[in-house]
């Protein structure tokens, strides 16, 4: 594979791990949101203990599957990982040659600032 080549994969698996990072954040957005909206009125299905009928039943409820949350050592290892894939496509960009680099789109700035 060319420096080019192995640039551009790492590129793209970063931006689609970084979209999937960022998917998972809105949901745990959306569940504060609700937790300080509507507390009364949320629930997270899947788990051991109960809450209230009231809680489940009512016609404005919000459930959220509580099998699909992470765990603080799960996330973890999501930040990990995300380090890793970025470090791995500015290491890829590091090693194109500077006269091929305006050919190409490099690293997002605003990865290069995290």
């Amino acid at each position: 594979m060319s420096v080019v080549e192995e640039y551009l994969s790492a590129k793209a698996d970063f931006t689609r791990f970084e979209t999937q990072l960022g998917e998972y954040a809105t949901q745990i957005q959306t569940v504060a949101t609700a937790l300080m909206r509507q507390p009364g009125r949320m629930i997270f299905a899947n788990v051991e203990s109960g809450l209230p009928m009231e809680a489940s039943m009512s016609r404005d409820s919000i459930s959220f599957n509580g099998s699909e949350w992470k765990t603080a050592g799960q996330l973890q290892a999501l930040l990990a990982e995300w380090h890793e894939k970025r470090r791995r496509m500015t290491s890829a960009w590091g090693a194109v040659p500077s006269d091929m680099k305006p050919n190409l789109s490099g690293p997002d700035e605003r990865n290069q600032r995290r």
